[in-house]
């Protein structure tokens, strides 16, 4: 019996290690998985701009700028330094330094940069001065920042940040127009990432029911706790037949009571019965006990006879003449099984013994 519950516990034990390795790689796959944080790029306005064509064609051009880093993740994400780039048409003009940072989960930070134009390349551009004449210049910029997403302040995983943004300057009024190329809406992620994580916690639960149930009505499913009754002798026996018929028989036993179950046995205060043929002719009281889980008890005590009852049995002199007295005990035990010091569940022992007596 011990080898089969072994091997249930085994069998559970493994299905529910699975169950949880499964849940874990949803939730890595799904939940968790790492997703590009977003980029976009906000210039504030036109921070200096000289253009000359007299004596020397001279043009400074600096731009400020406000990037906007979302992180969609459920761990944060932390990038290093690093440049991102202005593009007039395919040339790059600008460099834009990026300084590291920490993006907390599922939020965003604002990091204030500018870009100084490379006004040469700018210049000698075929679109330059027909898009000045215009009056708008269109840049794009482009940016990738590669960092590490931390899940649960412990797992971090390589990610990389890819961001394209369209800028176009008026110059004559100083006006911007970026149009960023990241169109997801962070309420839209939010909300699908939030069914998903509900999903896979109802799915846990699920799961984890199905495993508390099967073992309760495997391993911790209550079972009846054995007893057997040994008798020790007759501690006392008087026979006479004068003046009056008397007899004093108490009969010493020993009760064994053995608890299978994995959570202890608390029996209240009982009586046991012993029967000669089909007649109760004593009675064996047995006190409260507490057994514990998957182990066994002694119990002493005496039943005193009922020799009225049992000399009056028209099967007593009959057994008394062939020399052997045969009984019957029989027991029943009411408690409680308690599971995990927590749960509290009925339990009923019964037992049948045999016992025979030479006289």
């Amino acid at each position: 019996m011990a080898s089969r519950c072994l091997k249930i516990c085994l069998g559970v034990s493994l299905l529910f290690l699975i169950i949880v390795a499964v849940v874990i790689a949803t939730l890595i796959l799904t939940v968790f998985k790492p997703k590009n944080p977003n980029i976009t790029v906000h210039p504030v306005g036109l921070e200096h701009f000289d253009f000359s064509i007299l004596s020397n064609l001279t043009a400074n051009i600096s731009i400020g700028m406000t990037i906007t880093i979302e992180n969609p993740n459920y761990g944060s994400f932390e990038y290093t330094n690093n440049t991102g780039y202005v593009k007039f048409h395919d040339n790059v003009v600008a460099q834009i330094p990026i300084g590291a940072e920490l993006v907390p989960a599922r939020s965003q930070i604002n990091e204030a940069t500018y870009a100084n134009l490379m006004v040469p390349k700018l210049i000698n551009d075929p679109n330059f001065f027909p898009d000045l004449l215009l009056g708008t210049l269109n840049f794009t910029s482009t940016a990738s920042l590669p960092g590490k997403a931390l899940l649960l302040n412990i797992i971090k995983l390589k990610t990389i940040i890819y961001s394209t943004c369209h800028i176009s300057l008026n110059i004559l009024s100083k006006i911007y127009f970026p149009k960023s190329s990241n169109s997801q809406k962070p309420e839209t992620m939010a909300s699908r990432g939030f069914k998903i994580c509900l999903a896979v916690c109802l799915l846990f639960l699920i799961i984890v029911t199905i495993v508390i149930v099967t073992l309760f009505l495997t391993i911790f499913k209550p079972k009846n706790p054995n007893i057997t009754v040994h008798p020790l002798g007759l501690e006392q026996l008087d026979f006479s037949l004068l003046p009056n018929l008397t007899i004093n028989v108490s009969l010493g036993m020993l009760i064994t009571i053995e608890n299978p179950n994995y959570g202890s046995f608390e029996y209240t205060n009982s009586t046991s019965y012993v029967n000669f043929h089909d007649t109760v002719v004593a009675e064996v009281p047995i006190g409260a006990e507490l057994v514990p889980a998957r182990s066994q008890i002694n119990v002493t005590t005496s039943a005193d006879f009922m020799v009225a009852k049992l000399i009056n049995d028209p099967n007593f002199w009959s057994d008394v003449l062939l020399g052997t007295l045969n009984f019957t005990s029989t027991t029943a035990l009411s408690g409680k099984a308690r599971m995990l010091k927590i749960i509290k569940l009925k339990a009923t022992a019964y037992s049948s013994c045999d016992i025979s007596k030479i006289v």
